[in-house]
């Protein structure tokens, strides 16, 4: 029996679009074996900044590895067998002076092996698998349950499938959830006046699948179903903090919010313009930022809703994707009631509303 070096799990930044998978082998920790016969492994993670966008919560570290649970399955086949399960708090990671984390484990003697990596989804969430009967496929096959907004711990998952053979592999950790990071900016014409009240974000997805799901390009293939049980709203938000401070926005009202929230794959709907991706062409559950607040002309105040639909662009594609950021820019000038996007309350003469949506 021989011991397993994994080294440097190394977290991919969002809007890395691959799953992780093994890394080169670096073999520079003697082999040897544990009393029990099996092969112990030493996890490394390394977990790189952010690169965009640059604004995020205060409360929420989204390197952070607090704790994981390593998965063995006998081959990479879907009816492979759990041969370990072991879990790791954060008082078992060590931290090296490079802020590198480790973990060392056993794992049983296999050529082609599946093991994942799985953090920060807590001790509870999968101590129901069982050593011996729990197959790759049903690990796959399950989601993990997110019935409240993502706070200070970001799930992500990872796997090697490197033999237990060698000295030292990686496994590369992508997140299991999106980013949003959104910014409104009021630019109404001169006489008239706009003044959010709430944003809300709707139709959040109430869980993750451990094994990522293909990205839809169409109207097939969407996750998670399209059920009532599978979806809901974030609370609405109505401490918006107003700024004019911004030399970008020449001093123009604004405010920031960032969310974080399961991945919602609804597909693409081809042929839209952006002014026709709207609550009447979205797809059904379609994740979307409302920002609702009073309108004023002339002393005549409007209830108005706009919608922005995230997206790999802003016309046709609403797939919210694991591991990515949206940085979304929303610029409201003025009222259009052919813009499906804005949802007039009370009518009042059209006036002209227009975004620029800034897609990373």
């Amino acid at each position: 029996m021989k011991t397993l070096l994994i080294v440097s799990v190394a977290l991919c930044a969002f809007a890395c679009g691959k799953e992780g998978g093994a890394g080169p082998v670096q073999p520079d920790k003697p082999v040897t074996p544990t009393p029990d016969g099996k092969t112990e492994v030493t996890f490394t993670f390394a977990t790189p900044a952010l690169k965009k966008p640059a604004a995020t919560r205060a409360d929420v570290d989204e390197n952070a590895i607090d704790n994981l649970w390593v998965l063995q399955f006998a081959t990479t086949n879907s009816n492979a067998k759990l041969l370990v399960k072991e879990y790791f708090g954060s008082s078992d990671i060590t931290t090296d002076s490079d802020g590198n984390k480790s973990v060392s484990v056993a794992l049983e003697d296999a050529a082609e092996p599946k093991t994942y990596c799985v953090v920060n989804v807590g001790e509870e969430t999968l101590k129901g698998l069982t050593v011996e009967k729990t197959t790759l496929a049903d690990f796959e096959a399950m989601l993990l349950s997110m019935q409240e907004e993502t706070a200070a711990q970001i799930p992500m998952i990872g796997f090697s499938t490197e033999s237990t053979s060698v000295g030292t592999t990686t496994v590369q950790l992508t997140r299991m959830i999106a980013k949003i990071a959104f910014t409104c900016v009021v630019e109404v014409p001169a006489g008239h006046s706009f003044t959010p009240t709430r944003v809300q974000l709707c139709n959040v997805a109430n869980v993750a699948a451990y094994l990522a799901p293909t990205v839809p390009t169409a109207a097939t293939g969407l996750f998670p179903a399209a059920s009532t049980d599978n979806f809901f709203n974030y609370k609405e938000d109505a401490d918006l903090d107003i700024k004019t401070d911004a030399a970008s926005y020449s001093g123009k009202p604004y405010f920031s919010k960032t969310w974080y929230l399961p991945e919602n794959l609804r597909g693409v709907v081809v042929g839209l313009t952006a002014e026709q991706k709207g609550k009447e062409n979205a797809p059904e559950f379609a994740t979307c930022v409302e920002i609702s607040g009073d309108y004023e002309i002339g002393g005549k105040i409007t209830d108005v809703t706009y919608r922005v639909y995230p997206g790999a662009n802003s016309t046709e594609d609403f797939n919210v994707v694991r591991n990515h950021s949206y940085a979304i820019t929303v610029r409201i000038q003025g009222l259009n009631p052919n813009d499906i996007r804005v949802d007039i309350e009370k009518g009042v003469e059209a006036g002209e509303y227009t975004d620029d949506n800034k897609w990373e």
